[in-house]
């Protein structure tokens, strides 16, 4: 089925313009060269003169372009904005935008025969950030610098955020006391506790929804006595509240999923759907805390036991990378670059006297001084950073805050102890 579409028709010689209407296929090649001049032709495909993206991971537009003329051409105005024209094609693509304002004015000029044909204006969304974990004790998350205290799930800290399109925010976190409750909580379906027994303890970790499917899944941690005085630990996915126990593992981390493809991680091993991959062991022991996908490949970040401190490391499919230091370090954050550069973030220095840090491809960056400051969550887009961590303050609290390739801004108000233990942006 061919869709009519609008054909701008230029004359060559008279310079008079003509609009007139054709059936899509009137068109069949992207450039010819006449022998004799004959009205330029154009045709774009949709016809949409106004384009907008988000501002963390925008999607390219594309436009179908079919004309005789001898030549044409697409030029953008701003730098954000970038163009391609191969086959046939434009292809509008935006770079992230790592600021909470948004962009606007830009505008695409196509010609041809350098006549103008076509202009389409396009706009970016400002950024937006998502941010969980903790103030004076109370479960919190904060959109950009707005806070959301949970009374609704009594929670003490928020360890998984995720927020779809349409801005549904998903959440787990624990309850600690006596025993211990692990929960999930959206702001459209409210609360699910993770417990299933009575006298246990428990906790909830990540949280991932697949928008494609509709389905929106979690992980847990449980641990019981026995009557005959042992102990169970045990690891749980759950997939849209329905769980499913993980008997060779007592903790599950970090969800990822794609192309149908369901990444969780366990203690030390990852599984793909059921296939499982064992991490190699370093030093004197792993201690993995954060997975990825990045071109199929799963990158988990965490760090290893080197006698007397923790080191930085990574595996790619597996296989490990560590980091030696003369410091004691944890990571508690992995994000890959679309050139594969791997960042981890997380804190460097013993104790509450620590820094936060990242580290590229091994190479370490303090963005703190030693204030018991730590990174929660790292994101690299086009590498640049998104940087969500907490630092002390000046009155002993301290106090969340984002980094926009090295541009702070404060997330908490500093008048609590705040802490960040996971993000999201879009």
């Amino acid at each position: 089925t061919f869709m009519r579409s609008t054909i701008f028709t230029r004359s060559l010689t008279s310079g008079a313009a003509i609009l007139m209407l054709a059936s899509a296929f009137a068109l069949t090649s992207c450039n010819k060269d006449p022998e004799t001049p004959e009205p330029v032709e154009f045709l774009i495909t949709p016809q949409n003169r106004e384009v907008s993206f988000t501002a963390a991971y925008p999607e390219s537009c594309t436009y179908e372009i079919s004309t005789n003329a001898q030549s044409w051409k697409a030029e953008s105005d701003a730098e954000w904005l970038t163009i391609d024209t191969s086959s046939c094609r434009l292809i509008i693509s935006a770079r992230p935008n790592l600021s909470f304002e948004e962009r606007s004015g830009a505008t695409v000029t196509i010609t041809a025969d350098d006549s103008t044909m076509f202009q389409i204006t396009a706009t970016q969304a400002p950024l937006q950030v998502y941010t969980g974990g903790s103030e004076a004790n109370a479960a919190a998350y904060w959109f950009n610098n707005e806070k959301h205290i949970m009374t609704e799930t009594g929670g003490n800290t928020i360890n998984g955020i995720h927020v779809t399109k349409d801005g549904t925010v998903h959440l787990t976190g624990t309850t600690y006391g006596m025993n211990s409750l692990g929960f999930y909580w959206s702001n459209s379906s409210g609360t699910v506790y993770t417990n299933r027994v009575d006298r246990g303890s428990g906790s909830a970790f990540d949280v991932f929804v697949d928008e494609e499917n509709s389905d929106i899944y979690f992980t847990t941690h449980e641990g019981w006595s026995n009557s005959d005085g042992t102990q169970t630990y045990q690891a749980a996915l759950w997939t849209n509240m329905e769980p499913k126990d993980e008997p060779e593992s007592m903790s599950a981390g970090d969800i990822y999923v794609e192309d149908g493809k369901v990444y969780v991680m366990y203690d030390g091993y990852y599984k793909i759907n059921d296939e499982k991959t064992e991490l190699e062991i370093i030093g004197d022991g792993n201690y993995p805390s954060c997975m990825t996908v990045h071109n199929g490949d799963v990158y988990v970040g965490g760090y290893y036991l080197n006698t007397d401190r923790f080191c930085p490391a990574y595996w790619i499919n597996g296989k490990a990378y560590p980091i030696p230091t003369d410091i004691n370090s944890q990571i508690y954050s992995i994000s890959v670059d679309s050139n594969g550069d791997v960042y981890l973030g997380g804190s460097e220095g013993p104790g509450l006297d620590r820094r936060a840090a990242y580290w590229k491809n091994g190479e370490m960056t303090a963005i703190t001084e030693y204030a018991n400051a730590c990174i929660g969550e790292i994101f690299v887009l086009d590498g640049e950073t998104v940087i969500i961590y907490f630092e002390q303050n000046e009155a002993g609290n301290t106090t969340v805050k984002c980094s926009l390739n090295g541009e702070i801004t404060d997330i908490s108000d500093g008048s609590a102890p705040s802490y960040a233990q996971c993000g999201f942006i879009i």
